[in-house]
Order: C-alpha cells, then sequence, then structure tokens
C-alpha cells in the first residue's frame, strides 16, 4: 500500500442500514511532509470516524505510511470511502480470537521509516481506550526491532476521540514476516474484565535475505551471475484477497544511483553480467513489492564485480628433440594458480605420468608412443580461467642416423674423386677428421642436414675407398651415427694425364717421341718408358711389371703373354685390348677377342696384371698371333 491511504478493517459480517448511513459523514485525510528526516503521520482533516452498532460496543480503525521520504508541500490525498468495526472481543458481546487468516499486511522495509497508527470508534461507547498492548506468544510475536511502543499499560487521562494512537519507528529487523496481535482495552492495565478487541497484523518488513555477492572477480570475456532472495513480501489473506507483484531491477552503479539500468535482461532475482566489462564494475538490484495500491522497495547493497587478466602458461621445451624417455614439459604460469589436473593437458603420441609442482611452476612427464613429435598443451580454464597455453612439441628420436657413402663398385679416370654422404636424417658436427679415406688425400668437407661431399685426389692408381666412422656425427636428439659402408672406386690414370709428362707436340697416341718403332699408345698400354727408347719384352712366366706381349708354344699351341691395366668396367678403361690370332698374314683371316677385363689376370699391383692366353685353334697349326691397342675413349 502506499504512503498515501489508509487501512481498513474489513468486516467479517453484515452492516446494519444504520451504519452504512453514516459512512456518508466520512471526510478526507491530508498529507502533510516535512523536509526533515523524520517519520511522516497521517492527520485527520476532520472527525472522520462513522457511528457503530451499539451491540459492537468497540472498533479499531489502522492507518499507515510505509517508507516516506521527504518533501515540500502537500502531496496528496485520500478519501475513506468506508469503516467497518472490528470483532469485537469481551463480554458483550462474545467475540472471537483473531486469525492469520484474516491478518492485515502492514508493508515495510528495513532501515525505512515507517509509521503504523491505530484508533479507536468512541461515538458508539461510553468510555475511551483506557490501555493497549501487542501481544507475545501464540500466533503472534512483538513488533519488529526499531518499532515502539509495544504496550500502554493505562492511560492517565481520556483519550480523546478520533486520536490516533501510534507505533513508529523504522525496522532494523532482518527482512520477513512479523505477525502481531495488538489489543486494545477499555479498562487500564489490559484489564479483560471490560470489552477488548483484536486483530493480527502482519509487519511485512521487505529486504534481502541473501544479498548480491559484495565483490565477484571475474576473467577477461567472461560472464558474472549476481543472485539475491528477497523476502518479507505480503502474503495473501481474507483482507487482501490478491497476491503480491514482486518485481526487480537492476542497476549499474552504486546502490541508489538509477541513472543507468544494467544492460542485458535484468528484471529478475538473477543477473548476468556482460562478458565485455574491461574494468571493476557496480551493481545493485532493487526490488519492489506492489499490493493493491501499496508499494514498497527495498534496494540491495552494492555488487562489485572485478575483472581481472586470466593467468597465461607457457609449455617448455619446444621444438626440440629428445632421444630419452620420459619427456618432461614444464608448465610455467603468469601466476599462482591452483585446481590444475592431468586431465586439463592435453598430450598427443604420449602417455601422461604424475603431474607435480605448485602455484606458478607444474612439471609433467610423457612417455612417448612412437618416434616422433609429442605435443603438450595446457587447456583454457584449467586452472584458475587461465587462457590456453602454447602447444609445445619435442620430437622423440632414439634411433641413431644411418649413412650412406656413394659412388661405389665403379671406376674413374676423373679427379678428384667427389663422394657423396647421404645420411637418414639430418646431422651436424660432421668433420673431415670423421671419414676414413684410402689411396688419396681429402680435400675441404661440404654440405649440411642429410648430404655432405667430401673430394679425394687418388695417390695412386686403383681403389680409393671413403667410409664414414661411426660416432661421427649426430642428429638433433643427440644420437650418433652409425658407421656407413666402405665405398670403393678404381682410379685409372688416364691416357691424357699419362702423355702429359711427353714432349708437346709429340704426345699423339700414334707418335713414337723416341723413334724406337714403338707409339705412346702401346707404350701407356704395355708400361713402358716414354721417356726413352724402350723396346723390351716380356719373358713367359717372369712377371715382368714392363713389356711388349711375348708368345711360346705350350703343349702344341700358341701362347700370348701381356701386361693390361687394371679396370672394374670396360665402359670406361682408357684403352681396349684385344689379341687376334690367324692362320696367315692376310688382312681378312684374323680373328679378334676382346681381352680388356677377360681372361682374369695376375695381379702385379694396383695397376697392372699379367695375362695369359692361349690361341683357341687346335693343336699343331700354324698359327700368328697379335695384341692390339684401342685408345677408348679418346683422351
Amino acid at each position: 500500500m502506499n504512503a498515501n491511504q489508509s487501512i481498513i478493517l474489513k468486516p467479517p459480517y453484515r452492516i446494519p442500514p444504520v451504519i452504512r448511513r453514516l459512512f456518508t459523514r466520512c471526510g478526507s485525510l491530508i498529507l502533510l511532509f516535512q523536509r526533515l528526516p523524520m517519520v511522516q503521520f497521517l492527520f485527520p482533516e476532520a472527525n472522520i470516524m462513522g457511528g457503530a452498532s451499539l451491540a459492537n460496543s468497540f472498533s479499531l480503525a489502522i492507518t499507515t505510511v510505509v517508507g516516506l521520504g521527504a518533501y515540500d508541500s502537500v502531496a496528496g490525498q485520500s478519501q475513506i470511502s468506508e469503516r467497518a468495526p472490528l470483532v469485537v472481543l469481551g463480554k458483550s458481546p462474545a467475540g472471537t480470537s483473531p486469525t492469520a487468516a484474516n491478518a492485515i499486511n502492514v508493508p515495510a522495509t528495513v532501515a525505512g521509516n515507517l509509521t503504523f497508527s491505530f484508533n479507536w470508534d468512541p461515538a458508539n461507547h461510553y468510555s475511551p481506550v483506557e490501555s493497549w498492548r501487542c501481544t507475545t506468544g501464540g500466533v503472534a510475536g512483538t513488533l519488529p526491532a526499531g518499532l515502539s511502543p509495544a504496550n500502554n499499560p493505562n492511560t492517565t487521562t481520556t483519550v480523546v476521540a478520533g486520536t490516533l494512537i501510534t507505533i513508529a519507528g523504522t525496522p532494523t529487523a532482518v527482512p520477513g514476516i512479523y505477525p502481531v496481535t495488538i489489543t486494545v482495552y477499555r479498562s487500564p492495565n489490559y484489564d479483560t474484565a471490560d470489552d477488548f478487541a483484536s486483530q493480527i497484523f502482519n509487519i511485512c518488513v521487505l529486504g534481502f535475505s541473501v544479498q548480491p555477492a559484495a565483490t565477484t572477480t571475474i576473467n577477461s570475456g567472461q560472464s558474472a551471475t549476481l543472485s539475491c532472495t528477497a523476502t518479507g513480501y505480503p502474503i495473501k489473506t481474507t483482507q487482501h484477497n490478491v497476491a503480491p507483484t514482486v518485481t526487480y531491477q537492476w542497476y549499474q552503479g552504486l546502490t541508489g544511483v538509477t541513472t543507468t539500468v544494467a544492460p542485458g535482461a535484468s528484471t529478475s532475482a538473477s543477473y548476468i553480467t556482460p562478458n565485455n566489462l574491461s574494468g571493476t564494475t557496480n551493481y545493485w538490484v532493487k526490488v519492489t513489492s506492489v499490493l493493491s495500491t501499496s508499494t514498497v522497495s527495498a534496494n540491495s547493497a552494492t555488487a562489485a564485480v572485478n575483472v581481472s587478466s586470466p593467468p597465461t602458461v607457457t609449455v617448455a621445451p619446444t621444438a626440440t628433440f629428445s632421444k630419452t624417455s620420459p619427456i618432461t614439459f614444464t608448465l610455467s604460469f603468469s601466476q599462482a594458480v591452483t585446481g590444475l589436473l592431468a586431465s586439463g593437458i592435453t598430450v598427443t603420441n604420449g602417455t601422461k605420468g604424475a603431474l607435480s609442482g605448485s602455484g606458478t611452476t607444474y612439471s609433467m612427464p610423457v612417455t612417448p608412443t612412437t618416434q616422433g613429435a609429442v605435443t603438450c598443451q595446457v587447456n583454457a580454464g584449467a586452472a584458475n580461467g587461465n587462457l590456453v597455453s602454447n602447444n609445445a612439441s619435442v620430437t622423440y628420436d632414439s634411433v641413431a642416423p644411418t649413412v650412406t657413402v656413394a659412388p661405389t663398385g665403379t671406376a674413374t679416370m676423373s679427379t678428384p674423386i667427389t663422394f657423396t654422404l647421404t645420411f637418414s636424417e639430418p646431422v651436424t658436427g660432421l668433420l673431415a677428421s670423421g671419414i676414413t679415406v684410402t689411396n688419396g688425400t681429402k680435400g675441404m668437407l661440404t654440405g649440411s642436414g642429410t648430404t655432405y661431399s667430401l673430394p679425394v685426389m687418388p695417390t695412386a692408381q686403383g681403389a680409393v675407398t671413403c667410409q664414414v666412422n661411426a660416432t661421427a656425427a649426430m642428429d638433433a636428439a643427440a644420437n650418433p651415427n652409425t658407421v656407413s659402408n666402405n665405398a670403393s672406386i678404381t682410379y685409372d690414370t688416364p691416357y691424357s694425364s699419362w702423355a702429359s709428362g711427353v714432349a708437346v707436340g709429340m704426345r699423339g697416341p700414334t707418335q713414337m717421341p723416341q723413334n724406337d718403332g714403338v707409339t705412346n699408345l702401346m707404350k701407356f698400354a704395355c708400361n713402358l718408358d716414354v721417356s726413352k727408347a724402350d723396346v723390351r719384352t716380356l719373358i713367359p712366366g717372369h712377371g715382368d711389371k714392363n713389356g711388349l706381349p711375348c708368345a711360346s708354344v705350350v703343349g702344341g699351341k700358341l701362347r700370348m703373354e701381356f701386361l693390361r691395366r687394371k679396370f672394374v668396367s670396360a665402359t670406361n678403361p682408357g684403352v681396349t685390348y684385344a689379341l687376334e690370332f690367324s692362320s696367315d698374314l692376310g688382312a681378312s683371316s684374323w680373328s679378334q677377342q676382346d681381352v680388356t677385363t677377360t681372361p682374369a689376370g695376375v695381379s702385379i699391383d694396383g695397376t697392372w696384371e699379367r695375362v695369359v692366353l692361349d690361341d683357341p685353334a687346335p693343336s699343331g697349326t700354324k698359327r700368328f698371333s697379335r695384341l692390339m691397342v684401342i685408345q677408348s675413349p679418346s683422351n
């Protein structure tokens, strides 16, 4: 009910016609306000009390002023339209006790001014009320704390008819409904020997049994839920046969400041703040109870929502390699956190171990499942609303790198011989000292990652080998390499290199700088001395390493012996050897047999071997034989 109205007790019975006629004598009430922090009162403009049946010798009228502020002048007025007598208890006539069902609601608020006035109807009785009280015990309690007086046992003088008896003050009780029974007596000292009358009043102290949280801390980008519980709003009774309307309105700012309505859905007992708050923001809620024409409001305390930066977290190591298991990841938070569990951490290609640590630093061992990347990431919100961490990745590699040296099994006339070293994975730390070479001098090692090159200058003709030693290099996980294959290439000095020692102008393969009848090419093929006349011939079966081919007859067959340069492949020999046999010296009768690599020879050293071949013709036949040397390719 609002401040401009009176609570009028409704009759529990039919009013006689004579009583109804008296209602027309009712005047109006003028409500005056002062700009003072005082209780405001209702003052009667005139004698507004009508008559009552003589059979009901005593009755009670109620007016209330609830939660008023300070105003300058007349705020309004109300016209009383009817008044009815209370149920009268006592000797004449017998009455009934008041019940909660027909209690009258008196709205109020915690810390809000309240004037609760009642009077009686002396017009139809022979003497005024001389005492009154608020009863204790039973269905009614005492007045809420802050209201007084509770009792008036006696009056020393006669109370003037129509004078208000007032209970006033500022309720300090906790919000709630306080039912009290007020009884007025005709006699002093609450004497029930004479007539008395009672009525239950629900002093409804509106307020909050649960305030919004005084301080709530959220992370940037989050929302806070503020909740309250209002209590003390009126209940439905026979005097007010409707349920009250209770509404909420949230505001942004300090309590009592209604300049800014809280954005969004802000008219329920709970409020969800926006998720884009950038700093501390205050909120409060106003609850309003409306019963008939009575309106009472209560303000909550201020709720501060603090916005803090959520903790960040970095996982290390990352972008590294490891050959050990388990791999231990370190989780470093920007501020101390609690509640971190292994379930809040995502791991790939690994099994999580026991999480340890506290405050800002934690450790998580992870056992790799297979070779390759093992990742670890702290999920968002895993501890105190943290942001998601980086996705740290460590490559697990417990396999030693292998290395292959190429080429191998070929022959070459070129220098230097370049060997290519190919590793199974990138390595570092490889030096020429970690490579073993035979029959050659190592040049400058070049390359990186998986591929390196080493030039080798042969020391002599023959096999030149190259092998990468074990532990010569290591991969990113510090696994040392295993030993490589031993690559071997046969080096054969080409004709051009050999002829470089001959005088300029006399280096052609068919020239004879010593005029000894032996060409340069034949001397190259038979290991003769180019610097002087050299026409020596091999001695059969002797093991000479210099000389022209020789022939002998063994078992009736013609046998040829000659020197041959060693070659791995006939495709790159420098020279081609061919033995020719014939029964006569005619040009068309010679049969030729390539003996560049076959038959096998008897090794003399790394460059030379001695070859023996018998004429395939039947024994006893006159035969001729000769050795043909062909430059191939021409170099």
